[in-house]
């Protein structure tokens, strides 16, 4: 079974990639930052890396996968001044939810 999963390099979505691929699972990771990205270098995944507010990134990141596990947010402790933690926790989620998976 092959699973993608967003939000890959914060703390829920590392753990979460480690025990898929223990488990024997084909993982794509998805993340914005490829600075992060060598927390896997050590794990035979496929890397992804764009912004899930980009519709089309999103549709391709989610092609040819049997699940998405979506844990890409951002939490902010000073509000949301510039309106990216509302964006990236919603219209991402949307962006995501609106796709559906396609395999072929």
């Amino acid at each position: 079974m092959h699973i993608t999963v967003t939000g890959a390099t914060g703390h829920i979505g590392n753990n979460m990639i480690r025990h898929l691929v223990q488990d024997g699972f084909i993982v794509r990771a998805v993340y914005r930052n490829g600075d992060k990205s060598k927390i896997f270098d050590s794990l035979p995944l496929e890397h992804c890396t764009g912004d899930i507010l980009d519709a089309e990134f999103v549709k391709e990141a989610f092609h040819n996968t049997d699940a998405v596990i979506h844990l890409a947010g951002i939490i902010s402790i000073e509000g949301d001044p510039d309106g990216k933690v509302h964006k990236t926790n919603t219209i991402g989620v949307m962006n995501g939810k609106c796709m559906s998976i396609s395999k072929s």
